[in-house]
């Protein structure tokens, strides 16, 4: 019972903090649960869906993005799988990119931009995306986020 009331005591000092570290572990929770699904959406090992950093040319101009390295080769329909679960996690991205072995997707809202880019010749393949409701924790979450 002293060491519960301790814990109460330390956190009662401190709920600001509390809240940002639990915002922050969430957010990291939620990359290794978005990669899952996409492996999954694809039956493919988790660890064959990576989050990368890099330069892309986007508006003529030279930027810096995260994007998701798969290490399989993806036909158009399952690049369409891919960007709607990934566009779930997270509906206000700006920009998404997603690199297999054998293509290049990229769905950029800003630009109505949605398309298959073989990468071996000029193939340029335009996708629809199904729209997906976020995960019912991440609207809580959002919902915890407005409130605060």
């Amino acid at each position: 019972m002293r060491k519960a009331s301790a814990v109460a005591t330390r956190i009662d000092g401190d709920e600001g903090k509390l809240f940002d570290d639990l915002v922050l572990l969430a957010a990291h929770h939620e990359m290794f649960e978005r990669d899952a699904e996409i492996a999954r959406s694809l039956a493919l090992p988790s660890g064959s869906v990576v989050r990368m950093e890099g330069k892309v040319m986007r508006d003529g101009r030279e930027e810096f993005h995260d994007y998701l390295q798969i290490d399989a080769a993806l036909e158009v329909g399952q690049a369409s799988e891919v960007m709607a679960v990934w566009k779930a996690f997270e509906p206000d991205r700006e920009y998404f990119r997603v690199v297999s072995t054998n293509a290049v997707v990229i769905v950029d809202p800003h630009n109505s931009r949605s398309v298959y880019c073989g990468r071996h010749d000029d193939t340029e393949i335009p996708i629809e995306l199904d729209e997906r409701p976020e995960p019912a924790w991440h609207q809580r979450l959002e919902a915890l986020l407005k409130a605060s």
